[in-house]
């Protein structure tokens, strides 16, 4: 297929992506958790004009580069609502699936292209975190760029400047594992290639522009933060990270669990895949399969060993079990049509699988949403707002006002502290909450489960509104 014809597929699958991505997704509040945090990181940047810091509740966080909030930024300034969060994070996944595709022809041919970005679009855990905005989308997308261009840089080397813009796009995505792309620099020297190897001093102007790209905001905020930034960008979310678990205990089995509860069947089609791959590689050591098979392989044990281990860090992987699912399938001792039909055969036997599920419907925060707008309104700073044992970031995002969460126990308080390296919280112990509203200044909002409406007995508080779960109350 010819150059034209790649890339005229390539925008076709990326916008196809994009509106299959965005299904349903039109009108719903944003999810609690990750999402609200990187949406309200992107309102406060907007709001205070600081563009350089990760701010929540106008503390900086240095938790991570800042690129995937430039973006959502970007974001608010085309949308005013949630569509400032979907829009780019469907693009952004959209272009993994179309750059897939582009990275299975240069690799091998545009049939295991195709089948690749199939296998990615259908996977389940792929599209649930297409719909869910964790920083993982872009960084992929701009993983799989960057090993495109490095493998178009064989015959047109000036690709080697864009290999070397997105490892540094990358590495201001993600602190450490966003230099994945240098994989592709080993892989080029320790295979048997049927060209040579590219050359160091070409390598190293790209290498050049992926320091223009990462290394300007980093200067800039080591000076600005000096010690403070060391501690806190590479010891404390990297390091005390890989040794501590910040969420929950979990077994090195951990990701091989996920794959199998996410994918199932593909999964274990993938994974026979990469195996494959690697036995071929270590036979042959050929380029292709040696990079996708230590693309798969490397992240995989390099998250196995951390100590927290969360299942969208496996999304680094999937471009990789993808592609090995498309080169095993399609070189199958079988007539191409027959490998062809069995690639649809397997990615759409995965679409009725995962798609249906995913696509179908969209629980955002709906209620809260509700409730805060209903805030929004009467109530401007200094009113605090207080959660009783509820994540906060929803009620932050959609109301601007202080959020401090209230806990009922000593144990979740000790979590939410020790999440503060991925999660920022204000939190305080609340074991008696009608004795702790007493004294606390007025006046406040107190967003409450409704379940747990039975400790305000002979607390006087105003309601302002209420939904199926919850109950916003007033303390006047």
């Amino acid at each position: 297929m010819s150059r034209a014809r790649l890339a005229g597929a390539a925008l076709a699958i990326w916008l196809s992506a994009t509106a299959l991505l965005l299904t349903n997704t039109g009108g719903h509040a944003l999810h609690e958790g990750d999402e609200a945090i990187y949406a309200e990181f992107a309102r406060e940047m907007v709001a205070t004009g600081h563009f350089g810091d990760l701010e929540w509740q106008r503390e900086v966080q240095i938790v991570r580069p800042p690129l995937s909030v430039w973006v959502l930024v970007l974001g608010r300034g085309l949308f005013s609502d949630e569509r400032a969060v979907r829009w780019p994070l469907a693009a952004e996944a959209a272009a993994e699936v179309a750059l897939l595709f582009l990275l299975g022809a240069a690799l091998w041919d545009w049939r295991v292209g195709l089948c690749a970005a199939g296998v990615l679009i259908t996977a389940d855990l792929f599209v649930g975190y297409a719909r869910y905005h964790e920083s993982e989308p872009l960084l992929c997308a701009l993983c799989v760029g960057a090993f495109l261009c490095y493998e178009r840089a064989r015959t047109q080397p000036r690709y080697l400047y864009g290999w070397g813009a997105l490892l540094g796009a990358a590495l201001m995505t993600k602190q450490v594992i966003g230099g994945l792309p240098l994989l592709a620099v080993l892989v080029d020297r320790i295979g048997r290639n049927d060209d040579q190897p590219l050359c160091w001093r070409a390598i190293a102007r790209g290498l050049g522009v992926a320091a223009a790209v990462w290394l300007p905001w980093h200067v800039w905020a080591l000076v600005r933060h000096g010690r403070v930034f060391v501690h806190q960008y590479f010891l404390s979310n990297v390091i005390e990270r890989s040794r501590i678990p910040v969420l929950h205990i979990t077994r090195p089995t951990f990701y091989l669990r996920e794959l199998w509860r996410s994918e199932g069947f593909f999964g274990v089609v993938a994974a026979a895949a990469v195996l494959w791959l690697a036995v071929r590689a270590l036979r042959r050591r050929q380029r292709a399969d040696l990079l996708v098979a230590a693309w798969a392989l490397g992240p995989f044990a390099v998250f196995t060993l951390s100590s927290s281990r969360y299942d969208h860090y496996l999304l680094l992987c999937y471009p990789a079990l993808a592609l090995a699912t498309g080169a095993l399938v399609m070189q199958l001792p079988a007539p191409p049509r027959l490998g062809l039909a069995l690639a649809v055969a397997f990615v759409a036997a995965a679409a009725f699988a995962h798609l249906p599920r995913n696509l179908g419907g969209f629980e955002g925060e709906e209620e809260i949403r509700a409730l805060m707008r209903v805030a929004c309104a009467r109530f401007q700073p200094p009113t605090r707002l207080y959660t009783y044992n509820l994540h906060p970031y929803a009620a932050r995002y959609y109301l601007s006002l202080d959020v401090t969460t209230l806990l009922e126990s000593a144990e979740d308080l000790r979590i939410a502290e020790a999440r503060r390296t991925s999660q920022p919280i204000s939190a305080e112990h609340a074991p008696d909450l009608a004795a702790d509203l007493a004294h606390r200044a007025r006046p406040f909002l107190l967003l409450m489960p409704r379940k747990r409406m039975d400790l305000l007995n002979g607390v006087t508080l105003e309601k302002a509104g209420e939904t199926e779960h919850y109950v916003l109350l007033i303390g006047s």
